[in-house]
Order: C-alpha cells, then sequence, then structure tokens
C-alpha cells in the first residue's frame, strides 16, 4: 500500500509494471521493488520461483488419436507418477479445469482439439502432457451422373464426383459389399441388354467414408419398325392420292433411307403427289423412349 499509482519490479527496478502479477516465471530468484506515486521505490524482499517440489509430467497412453465424426471415442489416460491429482485442460494456460482423474472423453468436436492434462499435488502442478484428438467431418455423397441410352454395342460409362480426384468407389448392392471399382470417378462396363443397371458410390476423404448414393444407367430397347397400312398404294391419274398410313408410336416419315430429311411426324402422311407417272418410296420410323426404329 502507498501513494497511487505503485508500480511492481521484478529485475532489479529495470522496469515496472501496474499489475502485481507475473505470470510463466523461470525458477529463480526475483528481488521485489515497489515504486509509488512519488518515485519513491523500496524493496527488501526476494521472490523464490521453484517447482523442486512440484510432481513430473503424468504420462499418457497415446498422445494422438484421430476419428470420423460421430465415432465412439476412446478416453483418454492419464498416469500420475506420484500420489496426485490428474487435471484436464483445453487451454495451455491450464485453466478452466475440465475434467480430473485417469480418464476423460474427448468432446466430439469435427477439427483438432489439444487436451493438457497435469499432476497436482500438495497445491503444485507438474508441466502438462499432452494428447491431441483430431475428428474429421463425413464428406457427403459423390455428385452422380445418371445416365440413360439406347441399346447397341457400344460399351457404357458411369461418372460420380467426389470432393478428391478419384477418391469414388462403386458398389452393386446397397450393402456395400460387392466393390466392383475402387478410386475412381468412371466406371466402364459392357452391358448392353435393356434393362436399368444400378449402382451405389461412396467417396472417403480423410479417412472417413461418406453416405451412398446410386447411379443408374438405363438402356432402351430399339424398337421395331412401324406398322404400315398398305407398303405399296396406287392411285390414277385424276383420283384423290391416298394418304399413307403408319402405326406406332411418335412416327416420323422421311424422304430417304438415311433417314436425315425429314418429311412429317404423326401416323398419316399425306403426300400431296398428283402427277402422272410419280413413283416414290417413303421411309418411316417410330420412337420410343428417344430409341429410334429401322424403317
Amino acid at each position: 500500500s502507498g501513494f497511487a499509482t505503485l508500480g511492481y519490479s521484478i529485475d532489479e527496478g529495470l522496469s515496472f509494471e501496474s499489475d502485481g502479477s507475473f505470470e510463466n516465471l523461470s525458477n529463480g530468484n526475483y528481488p521485489v521493488r515497489v515504486k509509488n506515486g512519488y518515485g519513491c521505490v523500496v524493496g527488501d524482499s526476494t521472490l523464490v520461483v521453484s517447482n523442486g517440489d512440484a510432481p513430473p509430467t503424468p504420462t499418457v497412453t497415446y498422445d494422438s488419436k484421430v476419428y470420423c465424426d460421430g465415432a465412439t471415442l476412446d478416453p483418454m489416460e492419464g498416469t500420475a507418477l506420484e500420489s496426485g491429482v490428474l487435471y484436464w485442460y483445453t487451454s495451455p494456460s491450464l485453466t478452466p479445469i475440465i475434467g480430473t482423474g485417469t480418464q476423460l472423453v474427448p468432446d466430439n468436436i469435427v477439427g483438432t482439439t489439444t487436451y493438457y492434462v497435469t499432476e497436482n499435488q500438495d497445491s503444485c502442478e507438474s508441466p502438462p502432457a499432452t494428447v491431441t484428438i483430431t475428428i474429421n467431418a463425413i464428406p457427403d455423397a459423390p455428385e452422380v451422373f445418371n445416365e440413360t441410352v439406347c441399346e447397341g454395342p457400344t460399351a457404357h460409362n458411369l461418372t460420380a464426383v467426389g470432393d478428391v480426384a478419384d477418391n469414388v468407389n462403386w458398389y452393386s448392392d446397397v450393402p456395400l459389399t460387392n466393390i466392383v471399382a475402387l478410386n475412381t470417378n468412371t466406371y466402364n462396363f459392357n452391358a448392353i441388354n435393356p434393362a436399368v443397371y444400378q449402382y451405389y458410390v461412396t467417396q472417403e476423404v480423410n479417412g472417413c467414408v461418406s453416405p451412398a448414393e446410386a447411379i443408374s444407367l438405363t438402356i432402351y430397347a430399339v424398337p421395331d419398325a412401324p406398322t404400315v397400312t398398305n407398303a405399296s398404294v396406287e392411285a390414277c391419274f385424276g383420283d384423290p392420292t391416298p394418304d399413307l398410313e403408319a402405326s406406332g408410336t411418335n412416327i416420323t416419315w422421311y424422304r430417304d433411307a438415311a433417314l436425315t430429311d425429314t418429311l412429317h411426324s404423326g401416323s398419316t402422311y399425306s403426300t400431296g403427289e398428283v402427277a402422272a407417272g410419280t413413283n416414290k418410296t417413303y421411309y418411316v420410323t417410330q420412337n420410343e423412349n428417344g430409341c429410334e426404329s429401322t424403317y
């Protein structure tokens, strides 16, 4: 106490602090000086810092572990080397205490957390041992691209994209027991028969596996050529020219066998031909599920 403002020094009066609290001091003897508002300095005491009576740093069963979010976390375990009590912290400043005893279950928080454990005996606290717990997030399921094609001899590919290139795994069953491809964004297979081919994909990031996402290839059959009412029609000059008719789905009429010159869509086609001696061939197809038949 004394005339304000007081300053405190533990370095022979070389520097003064307004707060009399000093932290993180090494072992040693510190001469204490106090200066009042008049500039008068007094000091006849010594602060002695020693951890000679403090217990040693406790041992830990493991110093780091990595988990995926939602996993069951093993307790951290420490062993006191004296007869003291273990204190657990998440701050290097060793405050506040989050647990006591030889075990502590980590918090299931995504990210990396460092825990500090000390031994306390007779009001003396040891230096801390550390345990680092890393909890990685579960990635989202890969983005999938379903395919719809018409039957044919060409092999087909399915594509799924994850967070990391070529980290997608492919399965043919919901339990994810039958692996068909690993670590690839593309699955190639030779299915040519009309059907729906379903697969399931996951991705793995930092050792954590995503939920599965279904992906499918649908192969539609190419329909047969439509049925025409009359494969050949005749008309006399001056009489009405009969319409051409075909039965099927999404009928299309063409002028050429290459099916490049479209004339009409619909089951009935009026040619409009009236000239004598006209002799023309037309080509007609049907289309189901985007697959066009032969003519």
